[in-house]
C-alpha cells in the first residue's frame, strides 16, 4: 500500500516496522494528503508497512488517535499520556479522581494528558465537578452519566437566583457534556464493543485497544496475500 492508496477523508493511520509493529499513529482531515506528506521524509524509508482507518470526522481521528496513543505508546510518537488512569469516585459533596475508585477508567484524565481528548476530559471534569456541587443533582443522574448511559446530569436546574453564579454554570454545562462524549460514553462504548461488564480496568482498555489495531493490520495483510495469489 501507498499513500496514494489511501483516501482523501478524515482518519487514522498506522506506520510499521518489518514485524508489523506500529511504530507511528497520527491523525489526519485528509489521509491521503498527510501520508503523502510523510512520504516526503527521510524517515519513511525506515517504515516497511502501512495501515489505516478512514472515519466520519476530524474529531472522531483525533478520538481514536488518543485512545491508541494511550494504549499502544508508539516508539515514534512523543505526544504519549502518562500511564496514570483515573477513576472518579463519589463523595458526599464532590467527584473524586483516583488510581481506583467506582467510575472508570478514564484514560485521558491522566496527569500528563497531552492530546485534545486529554485536554477534553480534564477541562469538562472540573467543569462538571463545579456543576455537581453547585446543582445538587440526584444519585442517579451521576450514576447515569459516569456510567455513559445519559448526559442530562450537566442540565440539572439551579435551584439559586443568583445571575453570575447561573452564567459560570451555563458555561460548565458545556464544557462538562463534552466530557461525557469523550469519557464515560466513549468508554462504555469501547466496553460494550469488547463484552465486558462493570469497571473497565487499565490492562482491558490497552488489551481492547490493541486487539481492534491488530485486527486493522491483519485484514489488510490477508487482502494484500489474497491479492498476490489471485483469488477474488
Amino acid at each position: 500500500m501507498t499513500a496514494a492508496d489511501v483516501p482523501p477523508s478524515p482518519g487514522v493511520y498506522y506506520l510499521l516496522d518489518a514485524d508489523d509493529r506500529v511504530v507511528y499513529v497520527g491523525k489526519a482531515a485528509n489521509l491521503r494528503r498527510r501520508l503523502r506528506d510523510h512520504a516526503r521524509s527521510d524517515r519513511w524509508s525506515a517504515i516497511a508497512g502501512l495501515r489505516f482507518e478512514a472515519l466520519e470526522s476530524e474529531a472522531a481521528a483525533l478520538a481514536r488517535e488518543a485512545d491508541i496513543l494511550a494504549a499502544l505508546r508508539p516508539a515514534w510518537n512523543k505526544a504519549h499520556v502518562d500511564s496514570y488512569f483515573s477513576y472518579v469516585t463519589v463523595s458526599p459533596r464532590a467527584l473524586v479522581l483516583g488510581a481506583e475508585g467506582d467510575y472508570g477508567c478514564f484514560p485521558h484524565l491522566g496527569r500528563g494528558a497531552l492530546s485534545e481528548t486529554g485536554r477534553i476530559c480534564i477541562d469538562g471534569f472540573d467543569a462538571l465537578n463545579r456543576v455537581v456541587k453547585t446543582t445538587r443533582p440526584e444519585k442517579r443522574l451521576v450514576h447515569d452519566f459516569l456510567l455513559g448511559r445519559s448526559s442530562r446530569l450537566p442540565r440539572t436546574p439551579l435551584e439559586i437566583d443568583q445571575p453570575h453564579i447561573e452564567h459560570g454554570v451555563s458555561r460548565d454545562r458545556i464544557v462538562a457534556e463534552r466530557f461525557y462524549e469523550a469519557g464515560p460514553r466513549a468508554m462504555r462504548a469501547l466496553r460494550l464493543r469488547h463484552g465486558g461488564t462493570g469497571s473497565v480496568t487499565p490492562l482491558q482498555f490497552v488489551d481492547w485497544i490493541s486487539r481492534e489495531v491488530q485486527a486493522v493490520i491483519a485484514a489488510e495483510k490477508r487482502g494484500l496475500n489474497e491479492a498476490r495469489s489471485g483469488r477474488p
